[in-house]
């Protein structure tokens, strides 16, 4: 039915079809895009799929929608072109030339990496805003700059609130892969008020962090889940299982059981787990 729908549709209009991070596909969504794939003579169809360079085994559904596809393999940006991002981002203003090169040094020509690294400078008024346009260091010490980009996130989870830590860390242990709401969110936080929800929500938004349409979000990349785990201590990574599993008990039975073991609630997951085999 989806099939049918997608490719009325694109005789009517052109149409395309994004997809991100298609590595983590599953096999029925596949099966629907590879069948698109096949139909897409047929209208005025195209399918754009980007795979991260990281995978190294791909999965059969991936391979599926391989053989159908053209595979186009996008290479880091140079220095001349991080200069053009900045450039973008900053306007023609003196000192981009440095600017560019510390950003391209530890970005290494990936461009969400770079903005994050941008925006690291920003945080910590490096760069500023000032009369009408941006005014950029004439020189960056070793103090000035982060390690990597992975350090420029941390640096900015650091800075934020306690509740919007906790909003981000278990978002990021979440083995679901669904949007969230503004009520899951809530029942993360009992006992807080709607308006401390709002200013954390904000603060991850306006961090970049998480990504939504006002009412749904989910966080914004992988390299954010990442940094949201990496900081947790044992102890803190299982109180975040146990609230996931909370979360998730009337939503995903089979996410509900896997963050009980995860929470080391292995009685409680054999129950539910029994329970799920018996039904």
């Amino acid at each position: 039915s989806v099939c049918r729908f997608i490719e009325k549709a694109s005789r009517h209009q052109p149409l395309v079809l994004l997809i991100d991070d298609v590595q983590r596909i599953d096999a029925p969504s596949a099966g629907v895009l590879a069948q698109l794939a096949d139909r897409s003579q047929r209208g005025r169809l195209l399918i754009v799929m980007a795979a991260e360079n990281e995978v190294t085994e791909a999965t059969p559904a991936l391979e599926i929608l391989a053989s159908r596809c053209e595979t186009l393999t996008l290479a880091p940006l140079t220095l001349e072109q991080t200069r053009e991002l900045l450039l973008s981002m900053f306007g023609d203003v003196p000192n981009l030339d440095l600017l560019a090169g510390e950003v391209f040094r530890i970005a290494l020509g990936s461009p969400q990496k770079s903005v994050d690294v941008a925006q690291y400078l920003l945080d910590n008024r490096r760069i500023v805003y000032t009369a009408g346009a941006w005014t950029l260091p004439s020189r960056l010490t070793s103090g000035d700059l982060p390690n990597s980009a992975g350090d420029a996130i941390a640096a900015r989870i650091a800075g934020l609130s306690k509740l919007a830590r906790l909003f981000g860390e278990t978002q990021a242990l979440a083995l679901h892969e669904e949007m969230w709401s503004y009520a899951d969110y809530a029942a993360l936080a009992p006992g807080h008020e709607a308006f401390a929800i709002d200013a954390a929500l904000s603060e991850l938004v306006s961090a970049r962090a998480l990504v939504g349409d006002g009412r749904n979000y989910a966080l914004a990349n992988r390299a954010w889940v990442a940094a949201f785990g990496a900081g947790l201590d044992p102890k803190t990574r299982v109180e975040r299982h146990a609230r996931l599993a909370t979360l998730l008990e009337p939503k995903s039975k089979i996410a509900y059981i896997r963050h009980l073991f995860a929470a080391g609630l292995d009685e409680r997951g054999l129950d539910a787990l029994l329970a799920r085999h018996a039904g």
